[in-house]
């Protein structure tokens, strides 16, 4: 292991990292083929990847969840919300992996195990890795496509669809933001989980063709499958490759199209419930009341409960069920990596009992390969509140850096005046830094300030600041204990600057290293002509071609078939 010497394991590590303080904290080292054995057998797993998304999508194991060092603290929770969840960290076997730990421990996750030489030993003991993002979800797609013998339209013969004014509905299986950001033009939002409830009081005819996208694969094909399954009988398709292959055929997309606010017939709501009935029956779906619930975790604090509301946002917002979090169904299942991190544990799944939104979620999470799925069937009767869970961040409680205002950063740069005195480092995502930063800021990940890299800071006034101020607070203690500087945080962010009325400026010329949290073979920059934008997706499409070839080859993971 490249600076770190080990012992005997089970181990305490002490490790010496580029010049960093000396690293304890109860660990133990797996080989790869250990890894490979607990991987496969049965019991409960987070495969934490903390590396930032550049490394991680260059290449990396295929059940892995990337949740990177530099914003660990504010996501951890989140994904393995039990502090003795089996967790093994990976990472380059360059001390990421230890600093993760370290941090993990510190915050009574205990445990803690890393992957012995880190992803490149994987690779080297055997055992397949995979490039990108997002891969169980695409290929859960394709196999919903391929297992089901979902009818597939290309883009070419949509348009000839629409030239023909032929009786079609085209609907976006996406969240409501991805569809107003951008959406086929004159296509509807449907998010893939609300199909049964929402379709019939669209369709004109038995004879309407639905059209269901997404901006690739998944979320199509589990909206479009999904029509099928609760009994729709009109023509279904789904459009390969979504919003990218319209680009690609010469189609334009449309952003900021209305959502209306379904009205829910009658007959729609006989329909979805009729649904509901079908899924049930055909997935053999599993109904639990909340005070089950309630006493089966209080007896199993051994496991892990994710409790998720798959209803939209707003109606999350308006009332839920104390410790929900909100996932509208479609992006569980089609983005279930950006939500949950431990594998093997129980899902209960919060709707109302005549929409059919829990029934299709928990079907497609059994399909793909979660074994433990439950609806919870009384919830409305038990207390409820509204809003947002309150967040826990315990470890930005425990910072305590100072904070200037904006007026006051407006003033200090004034003063400044052409000596650039102050130095004013910006932790927000890379693609927010590109939209809009303030004037003279220098774009930085945490990970930059464990590597040494960039420009001098000494003797300069730093400021430190993000979207929203969280990760600068810990930035600001990052750069106390690494480096030995003082910094102030900028209270409320760049948002607070923004609502002040302050100028910004956009791109990423100035940066402390190299851009680290983009995937690189896919990631699109506003400046690209739209030749190059094309060439991107057309390599998006490919690669998720070949991807799920090599998943049906290596087989890293099972899917279900429920007929």
């Amino acid at each position: 292991m490249q600076n770190g010497c080990y012992d005997n394991r089970p181990q305490r590590y002490a490790i010496w990292l580029l010049g960093a303080n000396i690293l304890t904290i109860d660990v133990e080292y797996l080989d790869a083929v250990s890894l490979r054995h607990i991987l496969a057998d049965g019991n409960e797993i987070a495969l934490l990847d903390v590396r930032e998304l550049t490394a991680f999508s260059i290449g990396h194991l295929w059940l892995a969840n990337n949740l990177p060092l530099s914003r660990l603290e504010l996501q951890i929770r989140r994904f393995v919300p039990r502090n003795d969840t089996r967790i093994v960290i990976c990472d380059d076997a360059n001390g990421i992996a230890e600093r993760a730990a370290n941090v993990l421990g510190k915050m009574e996750f205990s445990n803690l195990h890393i992957l012995q030489g880190g992803v490149p030993a994987w690779s080297e003991a055997g055992f397949d890795l995979t490039d990108g993002n997002y891969v169980i979800a695409h290929a859960f797609g394709f196999f919903i496509e391929e297992q089901y013998g979902l009818q597939i339209i290309t883009a070419s013969d949509l348009r000839n669809k629409i030239q023909n004014r032929e009786d079609i509905l085209i609907v976006d299986a996406r969240a409501e933001h991805d569809y107003t950001a951008s959406s086929l033009p004159g296509s509807i939002s449907v998010p893939a989980a609300e199909v049964a409830r929402r379709l019939p009081d669209l369709i004109n005819s038995s004879h309407t063709q639905v059209i269901v996208h997404c901006a690739g694969i998944t979320r199509a094909a589990l909206g479009a499958q999904g029509a099928i399954n609760c009994g729709l009988s009109n023509p279904v398709y789904s459009l390969h490759e979504g919003t990218k292959a319209w680009v690609l055929a010469g189609g334009d997309l449309s952003s900021n199209q209305t959502i209306a606010q379904p009205n829910i017939s009658a007959n729609a709501k006989a329909f979805a419930l009729q649904a509901a009935t079908k899924l049930k029956q055909r997935n053999k779906l599993k109904y639990v009341t909340h005070e089950k619930l309630r006493k089966w975790s209080s007896e199993h604090s051994d496991r892990t409960c994710y409790l998720i509301d798959v209803r939209s946002e707003q109606e999350y917002f308006d009332s839920h069920y104390s410790g929900t979090i909100s996932i509208p169904g479609g992006e569980l299942a089609g983005m279930t990596i950006d939500h949950l991190a431990t594998h093997n544990a129980r899902l209960y799944l919060f709707a109302e009992s005549d929409c059919a939104r829990a029934e299709f979620a928990a079907s497609w999470m059994l399909q793909s390969g979660w074994p433990e799925v439950f609806i919870v069937s009384d919830w409305k009767t038990a207390t409820c509140i509204n809003g947002a869970e309150p967040d826990c961040y315990p470890e930005l409680d425990q910072t305590t850096p100072a904070l200037i205002s904006v007026n006051d950063l407006v003033a200090q740069l004034a003063r400044d005046g052409v000596k650039g005195n102050t130095r004013i480092l910006d932790f927000s995502q890379s693609d927010n830094f590109r939209k809009h930063h303030i004037p003279g800021a220098i774009w930085a990940s945490r990970i930059h300030l464990y590597e040494r890299l960039g420009i001098s800071l000494q003797s300069k006034s730093i400021v430190v600041s993000c979207e929203n101020g969280e990760i600068a607070r810990l930035a600001a203690k990052d750069l106390k204990q690494e480096l030995k500087l003082s910094a102030t945080v900028l209270k409320g962010g760049n948002l607070a600057w923004r609502s002040a009325g302050m100028e910004t400026v956009s791109g990423i010329e100035n940066t402390l290293g190299k851009v680290n949290d983009i995937d690189p073979g896919f990631f699109i920059t506003p400046e690209m002509e739209a030749a190059e934008v094309h060439k991107v997706y057309q390599r998006l499409i490919d690669w998720r071609i070949n991807m799920y070839a090599k998943f049906k080859q290596q087989r890293p993971h099972e899917f279900i078939a429920i007929n």
